[in-house]
């Protein structure tokens, strides 16, 4: 899968699903996937961009996220579920 590596500055505490979107949690420009391949698109992202994994971690470790996009429901499912690894 082709899930582009994504690198910047992000807020931790606005999650962006947004299609070209920034942070982690956007897909690339152009994304259509469903909530599925969305959350196999983070899980790609967390198991072999090591900075996107250790972005994802920080923002687990934090509260008080705004989550935005079409994504929001399953970025804040997958964030609950990084806390709870922890």
């Amino acid at each position: 899968m082709s899930y582009g590596h994504w690198r910047g500055v992000f807020d931790v505490l606005q999650i962006d699903t947004t299609p070209g979107g920034q942070g982690p949690f956007a897909p690339p420009a152009g994304w259509l996937g469903d909530d599925e391949v969305y959350r196999a698109l983070l899980r790609d992202r967390y198991r072999d961009d090591r900075a996107a994994k250790q972005q994802m971690a920080l923002t687990a470790s934090l509260l008080g996220q705004v989550y935005t996009g079409p994504y929001a429901q399953v970025a804040r499912e997958v964030i609950d579920s990084l806390r709870k690894q922890r």
